[in-house]
């Protein structure tokens, strides 16, 4: 039983299969007729008390007359009605006709009416004499209902595709047609509408109960309930879902049943619920007839994210695939398009600004839109910002973006869409706000942490959380964050005050957090299970709710949370946890709210349109409250005065409300009593006046009490009236009112205008850096800290709300005085700072010649600061720019000198420049060069100067070179030096003196040594060298004195080196040559080269003996000798000579095997091969097996002194013993199967060939082995496996089978053609070889019928199922079963063998095997458990 005020259900005990039940609401007594106990369970819901009374078999269907307090049970295996006594729960049977499905009361005739299917009629019950009548139906009568009002009477015939109508007053009848199959039927007798389910066509058939005229309106498939609800003229109608129709229009609406496979509905007309049960997964849905006012509105490609203005009353949906936004207008649904970024993802209104922020994840940016305009601004942030990415403080104007890929957040001024960026944990993904305390919260899902940002002055704290935080939530009001980790599947609670946390178990996976912060609870959705988590926010104690909550979203206006996850939406009453559901579209889990119109608003992802809800109004209160709105929903004021109004409709007599009570964004706090302004007798009006607000969204709640008159319960006295002015709820009753109105709501926006101070309003600076501070007063509003000049910087501070200080730094100043300004809101701060000139000059030196110049320098100053130029050396004369201002150019003269070198300077605006000026002394050498031997030597000569004060040095320029004397000097002077001896080559050296060079040349002194006299070299030739030791830089050369000798490297060099030579091969004696190098000899000695070859290098000769030659080719002088190394061999001339020669020699006849024998000649080798002399014979010359794996063998005849071997020339031929043997001997062999045609193959032994002959092994297979056609013939074929190699052809025995294409070689395939055969049954054969292949064909005239049943598992035959024969061929026919299961097939063939199987949605059956030879009844296909 279900509980219809909060859907909670309990359990009472029926009997075996309950299937009908029916309910008396006078008597609160419920009625279960169970189909296999047949009886019926009467359960006394007062105490689920329960009693079973006795009915006939299969108790079907069930239905109550309240007013006798008589219950009709229709008995469809036993064809009676039992009569049951609703006061003693005694029976009466009632003969009816054949199989009872239906029953009807028509409570003010007292008449009950039993629809018959079996025998196609109606039995009439008079319910004060139990007599009957007997009214013709047509073929299945279904379902039958009664309209009290007309006294008619509706029948579905399900095999007439028509209803029966019958007058009660004379049980006259006429037919109307409807669908196929029409299985259900309910009438409405306030519209007098019938309507029928047609479950064969999908579609409803309304009758107009006034002329029986009718319309057809589309269903979901295969409908078979229907339940009408006739307060509000809606149809519910059950079949794959649920379909709603408007009685007044016939308009549809189309519901997810929340169940499978849907069977049947009933309507509560007092509480609008729905309710639907299903079959295949064993509950019941209830669905909220008030929620079915949805809107469907076409939005972008997969609408991923949604939000709402409340202000303005427009939705707007984030279309990840199309890269637009869908705006909504909430008036009329009118939708307008803006392209944002690549793939949008997330959504957040500034309601205050009318500004939307789109997070577009591929393009790295937030696209801004203006509310008013739909215009758009693009502002670049970090990567890829997700599903969860922005937040708005619409305090402080700003907007935060949590960057995915980057681990920060980008954090964009809403005044100018400047941004700053501020580092985070890994992954942050999601992100919320505290308008009240301007902290920010990011879940860091990488790093399992949140970060917490400080609005003020973005300092950041971390936070350690459960593993992955995916979302963040905050309550502003307890000022706590709530974080959703996946992985760890919890929830972390984070106190804001002082980041201290605990930690909530919660479902698998949570992904969604929603907070209603009047209530203080907080929803959990996990991303795929069907469990809702509900944290108390007071004592963080959860409780689960079955509910699927991906999305979630919190009306705080009416305590309604919203929870979706595909569809349907599930709608939760926060007071009760109650549940509802209402159809959206597929693929939703995106939701947003607007507490001004109360309207739920669904992104439907997989359909691309958002679903629009408008909630049914509460459940009316005589008492009710409202607000005047304020123009457009937004007030200037801080101190807004609402207009309230009271009225009461309570009845007989209506009470005037006394007072209304209010209070701002929570109803946890103190009551405060409006000042009443105005009443009727059933109105008060009254101004509410709250405390000063902050700018943003603010929800005002109220209620009313009535006043009492003298008969109240609860009488008012005048000393009430006038207690005082607040109230807590919940402790005392306002005014001790015996009735409390409606808590109502109504949501704003202050929008109040800001104002600023800023305190000192400027301050006074020296020309060095400095720092300072201002405070700012303002009403609430946030402010930005802007300097205006580049030296002046806000150092912290810069940006917050409400009143606040900010820090500010200014530059040291290197120029003149000046002032700057800092803007804050504006207001100026002005500063001002002292005169600060500083110069530079570029370059600050140069270097002059001796014989003077010219040069600039270039001054550098701030513009305004004044300087002048002054030298301070004679010889240095300013010639432009002596004075200036700001940037110039010093110009100067530098005077030439014959003197040593010298430094002056000049002066500009108080930095020097340095002028270094050259020698200008020179110098002369007598004489300037000497040439002297290779011998060690000293000498010098003279240095003459210009000016006595000129100072010189000399330097030698060479290690062999050494000054002596006068080493420096000032004016003239001598220098003396002595050169080493020379044992290289001439060589030149240098002085230096007074930059002046005096030169040395020195003659050659070379000497060379080799490192060996002679080398000797094999006849061979070959390759070698000596080294020729020498002072670097002494010349060389290496020459030849042979032609057989050639210097191949060194021949010419420096100082020590190596000479390589070779020598080319000798073929005569031994020879000496010789090198010539640097004057030395190298002797080269080579030995004797003497080679011989002969040709041929070898003979063969026959056994019988025999004689030959070759020639020996050498050198003139060679000499050499020819000898036999073995006796049969002689040498008969040239056994020895001197250069080129002939050898002749003579074999010996051999009588046994093969030989071989050598002639050595000059180190040469002649080999002599003669043949063997044996011979050899065979037993046998060939052999001939079967193609089967087989074994054989033969003998071989010699002489013993005689070898032989045997060798199988075939792969399939083996020699298993004796391959090789001396004289006489067997030899055995095995051959391998043959699977192919005949073959031959040998074996050679002893030179004698054996042969062996193999029969053929072919052998075929046949797929399929045989086939049987129908009498009318037709053509078929084979298929044939083979050995590759083997040929074959089909060949048919019977004339009445024709092979089509019947030979190949291999694999291949066999084609036939059979006649009509006008005979008895017979069979042929198709052959290939010994293989056969059988053709049977039928007789004419064989075929026979099949008819049976297909039952439940308890033995009632199923209608609609449809039966399914099919032959071996693979060949179907089908058949649906009638009401009570009955299939036939007439086509069947005699003597085939066929399966037969049921489709059904309810039952499932195993498959039967049947051959039929005859026709067949009572083959029953029976459903399994």
């Amino acid at each position: 039983m279900i509980d219809g005020s909060n859907n909670s259900t309990s359990g009472v005990g029926s009997g075996d299969r309950p299937y009908a039940v029916a309910v008396n609401p006078v008597t609160s007594k419920v009625y279960v007729a169970n189909l296999g106990g047949n009886n019926v369970t009467v359960t006394d819901t007062n105490d689920n008390s329960t009693a079973t009374v006795t009915t006939g078999t299969n108790p079907y269907e069930i239905s109550i007359n309240s007013i006798t307090n008589k219950i009709y049970v229709a008995n469809s295996g036993s064809n009676n009605v039992t009569v049951i006594d609703g006061i003693t729960n005694s029976t009466t049977n009632v003969s009816v006709g054949d199989l009872p499905v239906a029953v009807a009361v028509n409570p003010v005739t007292n008449k009950i009416y039993v629809a018959n299917s079996g025998s196609g009629n109606l039995t009439v019950i008079d319910g004060a004499t139990n007599s009957t009548t007997t009214v013709a139906a047509g073929t299945g009568p279904r379902d039958i209902v009664v309209n009290p009002v007309t006294n008619k009477i509706y029948v579905a015939v399900e095999f007439g595709s028509s209803v029966r109508v019958i007058d009660g007053t004379n049980n006259s009848t006429i037919s109307v047609p409807v669908g196929t199959n029409p299985y259900a039927v309910a009438v409405n007798p306030v519209t007098n509408k019938i309507y029928v389910a047609n479950q064969g066509s999908n579609t409803v058939t309304v009758i107009d109960g006034m002329n029986n005229s009718t319309s057809t309106v589309p269903t979901v498939p295969n409908p078979g309930a229907v339940a009408i609800n006739s307060v509000t003229n809606k149809i519910y109608v059950v079949g794959g879902g649920v379909t709603v129709i408007d009685g007044a229009n016939n308009s549809t609406t189309n519901l997810g049943a929340g169940g499978i496979q849907p069977f049947a509905v009933a309507v509560n007309p007092v509480t609008n619920k729905v309710y639907v049960t299903n079959l295949q997964s064993s509950n019941v849905t209830v669905i909220d007839g008030s929620y079915n006012t949805t809107v469907t509105v076409a939005a972008g490609t997969t609408p991923i994210a949604i939000a709402t203005n409340p202000v303005t009353n427009r939705t707007y949906v984030a279309n990840r695939d199309s890269n637009n936004v869908t705006v909504i207008d909430g008036t009329n649904n009118t939708t307008a398009t803006v392209p944002v970024g690549i793939n949008p993802h997330a959504l957040a209104i500034n309601p205050t600004t009318n500004k939307i922020y789109v997070a577009n994840r591929n393009s790295n940016s937030v696209t801004v839109i203006d509310g008013g305009s739909n215009s758009t601004v693009s502002v670049p942030v970090g990567s890829n910002p997700l599903q969860f990415s922005i937040a708005v403080n619409a305090v402080t104007n700003k907007i935060y973006v949590a960057n995915y890929g980057d681990n920060n957040i980008t954090i964009i001024e809403g005044s100018n869409n400047s941004t700053t960026s501020v580092a985070v944990g890994i992954g942050p993904y999601g992100i919320d706000v505290n308008p009240v305390t301007n902290k920010i919260y990011v879940a860091n899902s990488g790093s399992s942490t949140v970060t917490v940002i400080d609005g003020n002055n973005n300092t950041a704290a971390t936070v350690p959380v459960g593993e992955r935080p995916n979302f963040v939530a905050v309550n502003a009001v307890t000022n706590r964050a709530y974080v959703a980790n996946f992985n760890s599947n919890d929830v972390t609670v984070i106190d804001g005050a002082n980041n201290n946390t605990i930690t909530v178990p919660t479902v698998l996976q949570p992904i969604s957090l929603a907070i209603n912060s009047i209530t203080n609870r907080v929803y959990v959705g996990p991303i795929g299970g069907s469990l809702m988590t509900i944290i108390d926010g007071f004592t963080n104690i959860s409780t689960t709710l079955p509910v699927a909550s991906r999305g979630l979203a919190v009306n705080t206006a009416n305590n309604k949370i919203y929870a979706i996850n595909n569809n349907p939406l599930t709608v939760i009453d926060g007071t009760n946890n109650s549940t509802t559901t209402v159809a959206v579209g597929s693929g939703s889990e995106a939701i947003a709210v607007n507490p001004i119109t109360n309207k739920v608003y669904v992104a439907n992802i997989g359909t691309s349109n958002v679903s629009i809800i408008t909630p049914a109004p509460s459940n009316s209160i005589p008492l009710n409250t409202v607000a005047e709105p304020f123009p457009s929903n937004t007030t200037p004021s801080a101190t807004p005065t609402f207009t309230l109004t009271a009225t009461s409709t309570y009845s007989p007599t209506v009470p005037p409300p006394r007072n209304i009570y209010f209070q701002m964004d929570t109803t946890n706090g103190t009551w405060t009593r409006a000042t009443n302004s105005g009443s009727t007798a059933t109105t008060v009006t009254a101004n509410a006046i709250p405390a000063t607000l902050q700018r943003g969204l603010h929800t005002i709640y109220f209620f009313a009490t009535d006043g009492s008159d003298a008969t109240s319960i609860n009488p008012i006295t005048g000393e009430q009236l006038v207690e005082t002015e607040s109230v807590e709820l919940g402790t005392s009753s306002p005014e001790s009112s015996p009735v409390i109105g409606g808590i109502n709501a109504y949501s704003f926006l202050a929008n109040i205008p800001c104002t600023f101070g800023v305190t000192p309003n400027s301050q006074n600076f020296g020309s060095s850096a400095g720092a300072s501070s201002a405070t700012v007063e303002t009403n609430g509003c946030s402010w930005n800290a802007v300097s205006n000049n580049p030296w002046i910087t806000v150092t912290g501070g810069n940006s917050r709300s409400g009143n606040g200080s900010f820090s500010f730094s200014v530059a040291a100043n290197n120029g003149p005085a000046r002032t700057g300004t800092i803007t804050i809101g504006g207001q100026t701060v002005t500063i001002n700072q002292a005169n600060g000139c500083t110069y530079s000059i570029s370059p600050s030196n140069s270097n002059i010649s001796a014989n003077g110049g010219n040069g600039t320098t270039n001054v550098t100053s701030v513009t305004g600061c004044t300087w002048a130029a002054a030298s301070n050396d004679a010889w240095i004369t300013i010639t432009g720019g002596s004075s200036g201002s700001g940037n110039g150019t010093v110009s100067y003269s530098v005077q030439p000198t014959n003197g040593p070198a010298r430094t002056g300077t000049f002066t500009v605006g108080g930095q020097t420049f340095t002028v270094s000026q050259a020698s200008g002394c020179t110098y002369s050498l007598a004489p300037t060069s000497t040439s002297i031997g290779s011998g060690a030597v000293g000498s010098s000569f003279a240095l003459t100067t210009s000016n006595s004060g000129c100072t010189w040095t000399s330097v030698s320029n060479n290690p062999w070179i050494t000054i002596s004397g006068g080493t420096s000097g000032t004016g003239n002077g001598t220098v003396f030096f002595n050169v080493q001896a020379n044992t290289g080559p001439a060589r030149t050296g240098t002085i230096t003196t007074g930059g002046q060079t005096f030169t040395i040349d020195q003659a050659n002194g070379c000497t060379f040594a080799l490192s060996a006299p002679s080398a000797n070299i094999a006849a061979g030739g070959g390759n070698s060298s000596f080294t020729v030791t020498t002072v670097a830089g002494c010349s060389r050369t290496a020459v030849s004195n042979d032609a057989w000798i050639t210097v191949t490297g060194g021949g010419s060099g420096t100082g020590t080196g190596t000479v390589s030579f070779s020598v080319q091969p000798n073929i005569g004696p031994a020879r000496t040559g010789t090198i010539t190098a640097a004057g030395q000899t190298f002797t080269i000695n080579q030995g004797s080269g003497c080679t011989f070859s002969i040709s041929p290098t070898s003979a063969n000769a026959s056994a019988t003996g025999g004689n030959g030659s070759f020639a020996l080719t050498t050198v003139a002088g060679c000499n050499w000798t020819a000898v036999s190394t073995v006796p049969w061999i002689t040498i008969t001339s040239g056994s020895s000579g001197s250069g080129n020669g002939d050898i002749s020699f003579s074999v010996e006849a051999n009588t046994l095997n093969a030989r071989s024998g050598t002639i050595t000649a000059g180190g040469r080798t002649f080999a002599v091969n003669q043949a063997t002399g044996c011979t050899f014979s065979l037993s046998l010359q060939s052999v001939s097996i079967a193609a089967f794996a087989s074994t054989g063998g033969f003998s071989i005849n010699g002489i013993p002194a005689c070898s032989w071997t045997a060798v199988s020339n075939d792969p399939w031929i083996t020699i298993t013993g004796n391959n090789s043997g001396n004289g006489s001997g067997n030899i055995s062999f095995t051959a391998t199967a043959n699977s192919g045609p005949p073959r031959v193959g040998t074996i050679t032994a002893g030179g004698q060939t054996f042969t062996v002959n193999q029969a053929n092994g072919c052998a075929f297979a046949f797929s399929p082995n045989g086939t049987s056609f129908s009498a009318s013939g037709g053509v078929g074929g084979f298929n044939v496996t083979t050995n590759s190699a083997c040929i074959w052809t089909a060949i048919s025995n019977a004339n009445w089978i024709n092979v089509t294409s019947g030979s190949g070689t291999g694999n291949g395939s066999v084609t036939f053609s059979v006649l009509g055969n006008n005979g008895a049954a017979r069979t042929g054969e198709i052959s290939i070889a010994s293989q056969i292949f059988t053709v049977n064909q039928l007789a004419p005239n064989n075929l026979v019928s099949i008819t049976g049943r297909v039952l439940t598992p308890t033995g009632l035959g199923v209608r609609n199922a449809l039966v399914i024969l099919t032959d071996s061929q693979g060949t179907r026919q089908t058949a649906t079963t009638s009401s009570f299961g009955v299939y036939t097939f007439t086509s069947v063939r005699s003597g085939e063998s066929y399966f037969l199987g049921v489709s059904s949605k309810r039952y499932r059956f195993a498959p039967r095997s049947i051959t039929p030879t005859a026709n067949m009844t009572d083959i029953d296909l029976i459903g399994l458990e």
